[in-house]
């Protein structure tokens, strides 16, 4: 039970209650601090130096400047706090590997061992699979990471990572499907967590091939249909396309697509109307497509 006695100018020295449990001290020009043995940090005096950032735990050393306040955390990074006037809070990366802190005037001191970089222990697990005409993430925590938010890097190839992830995603989230792919080509992605704290922690690279995919023409949905249905397919590279409604007797009823479309997934709706925009009557209707020498065909209902 080891309690902090101050002494000097009076409002500097009252130590805020519970005084006990106390494990370190430093003393600024108008502020204290105190490390507590459950790693908070309780601050007294001058405001901007009370105000400790979340979250406060994990602590194992302190330091004051004159008017800022220095914390070392468990996994070697430094948490500044203060007055900020010469960039003494502004903690240089990498933030990582610090064995000792001190507090200046207008600077700050920070000791650092640079034989083993930190090593990644809140990602537990992170794979990436092809499920569909995309990729699939899954991923798994330690529940010592809290309530902290991710984003999704990826890179083509050899290229530099980018954000994909509009935003970050929230801590209960344990999945993300990536349908923005190309067949053919290989792609890396990263987890980048965001610690409350302010620091990132980057998971190991995943890398995942696309196959070189085929022409495909999936069923029209609703199917039976009236009076509308949506025709979707897939081209794996560029080359004319025609998509062709055709009846039972082979005879064509209308032509929907006769060019060049984008590469990758298109839809085209069908308002069950000939050329010529006459309606047709219920029945069964053939879908031909044709991109190069490949064809594929599927069968449609119309119910009116």
């Amino acid at each position: 039970r080891s309690t902090i006695f101050a002494w000097g100018v009076t409002s500097l020295c009252e130590v805020p209650e519970p005084n006990a449990n106390f494990v370190a001290v430093a003393a600024g020009l108008e502020h204290g601090l105190g490390l507590k043995s459950d790693g908070t940090i309780t601050a007294w005096g001058a405001n901007g130096e009370m105000d400790v950032p979340a979250p406060n735990s994990d602590f194992v050393a302190i330091a004051a400047g004159r008017w800022h306040s220095l914390g070392l955390k468990s996994d070697g990074s430094i948490v500044a706090w203060g007055e900020n006037s010469s960039g003494q809070c502004n903690v240089p990366e990498p933030n990582w590997g610090f064995t000792a802190i001190a507090g200046g005037g207008a600077h700050s001191l920070g000791l650092r061992d640079w034989s083993e970089p930190p090593v990644n222990v809140a990602i537990t697990s992170f794979r990436g699979y092809i499920r569909g005409r995309g990729i699939h993430l899954a991923w798994t925590m330690t529940e010592q990471v809290g309530h902290c938010s991710l984003n999704i890097l990826r890179a083509e190839g050899e290229n530099d990572f980018l954000r994909i992830t509009t935003e970050p995603i929230g801590p209960t989230v344990r999945s993300y499907h990536d349908g923005e792919v190309q067949p053919g080509l290989t792609y890396r992605y990263q987890l980048e967590l965001l610690i409350q704290d302010g620091r990132t922690i980057l998971s190991h690279e995943e890398i995942v091939t696309m196959p070189h995919a085929a022409l495909t023409l999936d069923q029209n949905y609703p199917n039976p249909f009236n009076p509308t249905t949506t025709i979707s397919f897939y081209v794996p590279h560029e080359t004319p396309v025609r998509l062709t409604i055709y009846d039972t007797a082979g005879r064509r009823v209308r032509t929907l697509i006769d060019s060049e479309v984008l590469i990758g997934e298109n839809e085209i709706k069908w308002d069950g109307r000939r050329d010529g925009n006459k309606m047709v009557s219920s029945g069964i209707y053939y879908c031909r497509l044709e991109a190069g020498k490949d064809v594929l065909t599927r069968k449609l209902v119309l119910l009116r």
